[in-house]
């Protein structure tokens, strides 16, 4: 699965970036992908379905880029199931 954050403000962290930097070695293909809208992505990440793994996002959470779980999650990851 593909993951694109989008970045609030247009800014990162260094925090963040390595924790998402060490949720894409862990799960996906080991990279972390600045799109040409600023967004970052994360590709072949786990999931069922059109569902991320719950530890994968989870992780992702815990980089701090998801403001909120039930309310940002819609209009910052995009998810598709081709990698």
């Amino acid at each position: 699965m593909l993951v694109r954050l989008r970045l609030i403000g247009g800014l990162v962290s260094s925090a963040s970036l390595q924790a998402l930097a060490d949720v894409a070695e862990e799960y996906g293909d080991g990279r972390v992908h600045l799109t040409s809208r600023a967004n970052l992505q994360l590709r072949a990440l786990p999931g069922s379905g059109s569902a991320l793994s719950s530890e994968v996002l989870a992780a992702i959470e815990a980089t701090g880029l998801l403001p909120t779980r039930s309310h940002e999650l819609i209009r910052n990851v995009m998810v598709s199931l081709r990698a």
